[in-house]
Formats: structure tokens, sequence, C-alpha cells
């Protein structure tokens, strides 16, 4: 019988490990769009200043505010995830301003939102955050 590996639904932060190599914010975007750009990311390394700096991601909110403010019907409830179907994005950007914790980005490039969707329970960000900032 094979493993059976559980899938995450949740990604915690530890930002006293967090050094700001923004290897998360790569791995993230080449997951998502084959190419290293940290524009295309769905998690950020926010610098408060020289010394600060915290990772940024969805904390796919029980209730969340981006759902609601999205007249798109482009966030959706999926179990415990909130996901954003790009396609159905209007690029209002609604949910960027209704997100109580900034972890919602918009992608001038695509004229879109960006948000983490945990990459199908297996977070790439994870797998690459070496300080161990991000599990």
């Amino acid at each position: 019988m094979p493993s059976k590996t559980k899938r995450k639904t949740r990604i915690m932060i530890d930002k006293e490990k967090c050094t700001g190599c923004k290897a998360c914010m790569l791995a993230c975007a080449v997951k998502h769009t084959g190419r290293y750009s940290t524009s295309m990311a769905r998690i950020w390394v926010n610098e408060i200043d020289e010394m600060v700096v915290v990772p940024n991601v969805c904390r796919h909110c029980v209730a969340p505010a981006c759902m609601r403010a999205c007249s798109a019907g482009a966030i959706k409830k999926e179990g415990e995830l909130v996901v954003l179907d790009i396609k159905k994005c209007t690029g209002c950007r609604a949910c960027v301003d209704a997100c109580p914790f900034g972890a919602i980005k918009y992608s001038e490039k695509l004229k879109k939102a960006l948000k983490c969707d945990l990459c199908d329970g297996e977070p790439e960000c994870i797998k690459a955050c070496i300080p161990g900032a991000i599990y």
C-alpha cells in the first residue's frame, strides 16, 4: 500500500529565521510560471528595514475578506483553502485592498491578482527555505 503524504493546508512563518534571501519567491515563481521572476511569486518577503524581513503569504482565512470583495467570483473557498481562479480575475484589485494581511499582490505584467495556492499541498517555498523560516 503506497504511503499517503499529508498535504499542507497552512504555511507558518518564523520571522526570526528569515534572512531575506528570497529563495522562497523564486521557487514559487518557477513553480507557477517556469521563470525566475520574483514579481510572479505568490509569496513576498517584505523588507521592513535593513535588519527586519518578513515573508508574507496568504493565511487562507476562515472568512476571507478578499472573497467577499471579489465581484468577479474569482476567489472561492475550497475546503480550507482560499483559491483564486486567475482566468476569472478582472484585475480590479478589490481583493488586494480587502486583504488585512497584504497577502494578495497585483501583477502589473498579468494585470491580475496573485495569491498563494499552497502548490497543491506541496509548497515550493517551504522546500526552498534553507534557514527554515517557512514551514
